[in-house]
């Protein structure tokens, strides 16, 4: 499902959260209990991409003038796929080769991963949240939290970046 909301009408104020999911939106305001007003949910990477770059330049674009718009930190809740979308800037879903050197800098080691090349991404974090590798997914949370502060410079407040279970509507690990 695909939720979009025209950014000018929404009025978003203090903490926002880009979800991927329903399940998503769920998982984060089981922990923060946010109003449903800060969720924006686009269940499509491409989106959220675009979601993320138009929220920060509209709140902080003065030529705006978009008094909707007042961002004090921005919360990502998303599942794993769509957090190496963010990780690696990109519409598609990558393959597990394309992720394996942000894998490795996680902490996985070339052995942990090997089995994994010819699979998804889907079908590697099972491995990992099963076996209770939390670190590596916490690792990924803030390099992802990382990579959008390096790319949004100017972004006043804080980004939080959270990584969800599809299934159980619970946060697997955070940037926190």
């Amino acid at each position: 499902m695909t939720v979009c909301i025209p950014l000018s009408s929404q009025g978003l104020s203090g903490d926002v959260v880009v979800c991927d999911s329903h399940s998503s939106m769920l998982a984060h305001k089981g922990i923060f209990n946010f109003n449903d007003a800060a969720y924006v949910i686009h269940s499509e990477p491409v989106l959220i991409l675009k979601l993320i770059s138009r929220l920060i330049e509209r709140a902080l674009d003065d030529t705006v003038n978009d008094p909707g718009i007042a961002i004090n930190n921005l919360h990502i809740a998303v599942h794993w796929e769509t957090l190496f979308c963010l990780l690696l800037w990109t519409e598609e879903i990558p393959s597990v080769n394309k992720a394996y050197l942000l894998l490795q800098e996680a902490g996985m080691t070339r052995n942990d991963i090997e089995p994994f090349l010819t699979a998804t991404l889907h079908d590697l974090f099972p491995s990992l949240y099963y076996s209770k590798r939390f670190e590596i997914l916490r690792r990924l949370c803030t390099k992802t939290k990382r990579h959008l502060e390096q790319r949004f410079p100017i972004m006043k407040g804080k980004i939080l970046c959270h990584l969800t279970l599809r299934e159980d509507g619970i946060i697997a690990a955070s940037s926190l």
